[in-house]
């Protein structure tokens, strides 16, 4: 009995693993402009999965996604028309030619598109 309450009390100490979505896959950057967001100008890449989110003062959010079934989309379709907005950190998790990959930037008002990668 007593072992099992130090069990729990470790497990209520360390916390369960995790991760927040954000820190899947690699580093990609993707093409963003104020109408949409393209994964890839090439036809031969498939996207087969995409999520676009914005992080606002640390709440994230989805803001479209391919759906809970794999897509198999090829350029142009690889560009997601969505309308996002100066002032905002967004990030994005896609599965492109397999290989899933991760872009987060902030949009700053003048338009500008600002990587948000972190350093190793």
């Amino acid at each position: 009995m007593k072992n099992l309450i130090i069990l729990a009390c470790c497990i209520a100490l360390t916390g369960c693993p995790s991760t927040n979505g954000i820190d899947i896959g690699k580093w990609r950057a993707v093409s963003v402009d104020s109408q949409r967001v393209c994964y890839s100008f090439d036809k031969s890449d498939v996207l087969s999965d995409y999520h676009i989110g914005l992080n606002e003062s640390g709440k994230d959010t989805v803001l479209t996604d391919s759906g809970y079934y794999p897509v198999h989309l090829s350029y142009p379709e690889t560009c997601v028309n969505i309308n996002l907005k100066p002032g905002n950190e967004y990030y994005t998790i896609y599965k492109l030619n397999g290989i899933k990959y991760r872009y987060e930037f902030i949009i700053d008002n003048t338009w500008n598109v600002l990587s948000l990668k972190q350093s190793n």
